[in-house]
Parts: structure tokens; C-alpha cells; sequence
């Protein structure tokens, strides 16, 4: 199989248990409606909710090679933490270019995703490369904002994440 067809595969997976997660009545509660706004502004991740078995680690590269925003969330727990969702137009270093701007969500010590914001979207991959026009995380995907992650594994036992609106 090659890379590409993998890097689909995984990308396609990954949306799926998204749209479970947004569809899901256990999560329904906290998601909260669909965040519509249009604004291009800053997305801040507010909350990490994690429904998975294993831990769950986030961080951001915001300018460097160190991380930042950089949270553990125990199995089944849920974080309060702020992280303001770095914008990436272009690959490579410097002023919003992907290779320093972009954050993680790794389950287990295996990455799940790399995400960023470009226009008005936040996007992602499964690969840790920049990927113009990327797909946008399933959910509240809009740019601008504070959002809840939540980072869950459906019944067959795949693992995604979804955005949703966050609630004090």
C-alpha cells in the first residue's frame, strides 16, 4: 500500500469517528450546537476531553522547536486548558509556516493528528506535513473562537477527534 493510499485511508478513519463523535448522545451534551461563525479570527482550544483508554498528549510548536501548550490528559478525564491553535499558510520555517506552526494529539505515544489554522478553517492530517487547502477537523472546524477537543474511540475501536463549541 503506498504512503498516499495510507495517509487517505487514515484521514478518511479519523473523519468517520469524528462524525460519531458530533453524532454520538454521550458527547451531544457537551459539543453543543455547531459553531457557524464565519469570523477568521484565533481558535483557542479551551477544553480536552479525552474518552479514550489511553493517554492523551497535545502540544503546539508556535514559532520554535519547543513545545508549547504542551497538556497530559489521563484516560476518561477532562483538561481546562488554553491553547490558542497556531496558523501555518505555507511548509516549511518561519512566520506562519508549518514546521513551526502547527500542534499534536498523540493517544498512547502514537500521533493521531497534526493540526493547524489556515483561512477559515482549522485543518489536519495524519502525517506531520503541511497540506494546502487540508481537510478541516470534523466538527466546529470554523475559524475564530473557543472550542472543546474531544478525542474519543468508537466501537470498533478506531480513534479521532472532533471540535465543539466550548461551554463555561
Amino acid at each position: 500500500m503506498s504512503e498516499g493510499t495510507q495517509s487517505t485511508e487514515n484521514l478518511a478513519e479519523i473523519t468517520a469517528v469524528g462524525t460519531w463523535i458530533m453524532h454520538n448522545p454521550l458527547f451531544i451534551s457537551v459539543v453543543g450546537e455547531w459553531w457557524a461563525r464565519q469570523v477568521h479570527g484565533v481558535t483557542n482550544i479551551k477544553r480536552w476531553q479525552n474518552e479514550t483508554d489511553q493517554e492523551v498528549e497535545v502540544w503546539k510548536l508556535d514559532g520554535g522547536i519547543a513545545r508549547r501548550d504542551h497538556y497530559c490528559i489521563p484516560p476518561g478525564q477532562t483538561t481546562n486548558a488554553d491553547m490558542w491553535v497556531p496558523w501555518a499558510d505555507e511548509p516549511g520555517t518561519g512566520p506562519l509556516r508549518y514546521a513551526d506552526h502547527h500542534a499534536v494529539i498523540m493517544v498512547g505515544d502514537q500521533p493521531l493528528a497534526y493540526f493547524w489554522q489556515s483561512g477559515a478553517l482549522l485543518r489536519f492530517n495524519t502525517n506531520d506535513a503541511f497540506v494546502y487547502g487540508g481537510v478541516g477537523v470534523p466538527g466546529a472546524a470554523g475559524a475564530g473562537g473557543n472550542r472543546t477537543m474531544i478525542i474519543a474511540t468508537d466501537p470498533q475501536g478506531r480513534k479521532g477527534f472532533a471540535l465543539g463549541t466550548w461551554k463555561p
